[in-house]
């Protein structure tokens, strides 16, 4: 191999600084993998199979937990469901906003 033919040294410093950042930004972001037959489809498609929860470690995607069906998984992802907002009283007192008409 001649001297020309070799690729600069800067542009391989740039290889490694943008696999570097790629790593960096993936560093643990979390994906799911349905464990049902055939490829890997949309998730309403089998709300009812298992799933496999990944981490990614910066350099491969390690298994972090398993979970009984979507809604499962979801809730390991997101955490519970937000509670129900809270009730208006049964009094009904009058308010005072401006959409209210005058007494």
């Amino acid at each position: 191999m001649r001297a020309e033919d070799e690729p600069p040294a800067k542009s391989l410093e740039q290889l490694a600084a943008r696999q570097a950042e790629t790593r960096r930004k993936l560093a643990g972001r979390l994906r799911v993998l349905m464990l049902a037959p055939g490829a890997q489809r949309a998730a309403h498609l089998h709300p009812q199979a298992p799933r496999l929860i990944l981490r990614h470690d910066g350099y491969q995607w390690t298994p972090l937990a398993a979970a009984a069906d979507y809604a499962a998984a979801q809730q390991l992802l997101h955490g519970p469901p937000p509670g129900e907002p809270p009730a208006h009283p049964a009094g009904g007192t009058a308010g005072t906003g401006r959409h209210r008409k005058p007494a």
